[in-house]
């Protein structure tokens, strides 16, 4: 059974932009490596966690149907893979996405919600399969080596601290 975790990490920017085409689109980057969470807890087990580069290579080379949700909702879909709607970049900095946002209430209302403000941050609901765990400073560290990505998520609140646009 695979056990679904979710990361939430904060904008420095999101906006929304329009494409060639007119579509309203917004990008950011879900994940930025070597960068630390907030403090999580987890059982009685609390810890700081971070992304190493190359977390997702493996999984994204078998051509993942990877989604963008609005706050992790598999029922506010915004963009995948598979539609090319959802594009993903993976890089030294993170792990970036492009997302072609629908023209539908969801779509629409998120779109708003971005040009004012309110909606400043994104998330990423992965599964670990190969993690170190260390100390640093007296703060338990989880380090992730390898994981499935499984969606992107502009959200409300996030664990993660550190990404750009």
């Amino acid at each position: 059974m695979i056990k679904l975790e979710r990361r939430f990490i904060p904008l420095q920017e999101f906006r929304v932009a329009k494409s060639e085409t007119g579509e309203k689109t917004t990008e950011g980057f879900a994940v930025v490596y070597n960068s630390l969470s907030e403090t999580m807890t987890q059982g009685k087990r609390s810890f700081k966690e971070k992304v190493l580069p190359g977390t997702f290579t493996k999984y994204l080379g078998t051509n993942p149907d990877v989604r963008c949700l609005f706050n992790h909702d598999e029922s506010k879909i915004l963009g995948r893979t598979s539609a090319k709607t959802l594009t993903l970049q993976d890089d030294e900095h993170g792990l970036g996405f492009r997302c072609i946002l629908p023209n539908n209430s969801i779509g629409n209302d998120l779109a708003v919600s971005i040009d004012r403000g309110d909606i400043t941050q994104c998330s990423f609901g992965f599964a670990c399969s190969d993690a170190d765990w260390s100390h640093e400073n007296g703060t338990q560290i989880r380090s992730l080596k390898e994981a499935q990505i499984f969606h992107v998520s502009p959200v409300v609140y996030p664990a993660h601290q550190a990404t750009t646009l």
